[in-house]
């Protein structure tokens, strides 16, 4: 079973995630994974650090040509379970922006994350984070 601190480190964790590729920092997503860390995209799969930050990247330079601006990760329905320095988890996703041609608010992805995470150094990490887009 979790502590309680251990949940909120997590929920900690989601956070970073959340603000690192909202802001278009590969470094600090990147450091949401461990050295080895997964990130199943429905598109392909991310594995270690230099294809993660190539991730991010991508993203990024695709961004301003998006027909949504202003994107936003969201987190609900958080769900954490495991102990001993290992968890799984998963939270609903919705990722939402500006239209361009609108300016109104437009849902770009809503769909499940599935994670499993690790405790390394005192700090919890995502060892994979599986995206399932709804």
């Amino acid at each position: 079973m979790l502590e309680p601190n251990d949940k909120l480190s997590i929920i900690d964790l989601y956070r970073a995630y959340n603000k690192s590729i909202d802001e278009s920092d590969p470094s600090a997503w990147a450091d949401t994974f461990t050295a080895d860390g997964v990130f199943a995209h429905p598109v392909r799969e991310y594995r270690g650090r230099a294809e993660l930050e190539s991730f991010v990247k991508e993203r990024s330079e695709k961004l301003p040509a998006h027909p949504v601006m202003e994107q936003q990760h969201w987190n609900d329905e958080i769900r954490l379970e495991g102990g001993s320095g290992e968890a799984t988890g998963g939270c609903a996703v919705l990722v939402v922006g500006v239209d361009r041609a609108t300016g109104k608010l437009a849902i770009v992805v809503h769909g499940l994350y599935q994670d499993e995470l690790v405790k390394v150094n005192s700090s919890w990490r995502f060892r994979s984070r599986a995206l399932r887009v709804l």
